[in-house]
C-alpha cells in the first residue's frame, strides 16, 4: 500500500513478508540521457509482449541475420521489470544451471562470448554454478554490467531506487503494453 510520502508496501511472492520501497518519479529519461540509451538494458528482444514497450525497435539490421530487433521502453524500470522477469524465467526452467542461462541469454551464434559472460556472472554470485532467485539481484546488476557501456549501466544502477522498483514490479504479472503509470496506478489499486 501507497501512504503519503511516495512508499510502498509489497507482500514478497517468495516468503509472504512485507517490503517497502519508495516508488520514484515516473521515468528517469530526461533531455540528458544518451541517445543510445532505450530503457532495455538486458537487450529484450520483440515478441514478448511486456510491459512497457513502447512499440519502438532498434538494432533492426538483426533481422538480416535472423535475429529479432530489440524493443524500447518507456521508463528504466519497465526494461529492468522485463530484465528480472526474463531471468527469473530462466532460473526457474534451467534449474538454476547459470551456465545453460547464460548461454540460453547470452548464445556464442549471437557473437558473445558466452564463456567470459558465465565467468563473470558466476564471479559476481559467489562463484555459484546453480543459482536461485535469492541470486536475481546480482545476476542483474552483472549482466546490466556486462550488457552495456559503463555509463549505459551507471544509468540503470546509479540510483538503487530504480533498481529496486523494477525488481518489485517484476513479481506483478501486467497486461502487455501496460506503461509505467499504467502499472503503478494498477498496483495501487490491488495493495489493501
Amino acid at each position: 500500500s501507497f501512504n503519503e510520502l511516495g512508499k510502498l508496501t509489497l507482500v514478497s511472492m517468495n516468503t509472504g513478508t512485507q517490503e517497502k520501497f519508495e516508488v520514484t518519479n515516473a521515468s528517469q529519461t530526461t533531455e540528458t540521457t544518451p541517445k543510445d540509451i532505450k530503457d532495455n538494458p538486458g537487450n529484450v528482444e520483440e515478441g514478448q509482449g511486456f510491459g512497457g514497450e513502447t512499440g519502438e525497435l532498434y538494432a533492426k539490421d538483426r533481422v538480416k541475420q535472423g535475429r529479432k530487433p530489440f524493443v524500447v521502453f518507456d521508463t528504466p524500470q519497465m526494461g529492468l521489470r522485463a530484465m528480472f522477469m526474463d531471468i527469473r524465467t530462466k532460473i526457474k526452467s534451467l534449474d538454476g544451471n547459470l551456465l545453460k542461462m547464460i548461454t540460453k541469454y547470452a548464445p556464442p551464434e549471437d557473437n558473445n562470448d558466452t564463456k567470459a559472460y558465465y565467468e563473470h556472472v558466476k564471479k559476481n554470485v559467489g562463484g555459484k554454478e546453480k543459482v536461485t532467485e535469492d541470486d536475481l539481484m546480482d545476476i542483474v546488476r552483472t549482466m546490466i554490467k556486462h550488457e552495456n557501456k559503463p555509463e549505459v549501466a551507471d544509468y540503470y544502477l546509479s540510483d538503487p531506487k530504480i533498481l529496486k522498483e523494477a525488481f518489485e514490479l517484476s513479481k506483478k504479472q501486467l497486461p502487455s503494453g501496460t506503461t509505467y503509470k499504467e502499472a503503478i496506478k494498477l498496483i495501487k489499486g490491488l495493495e489493501v
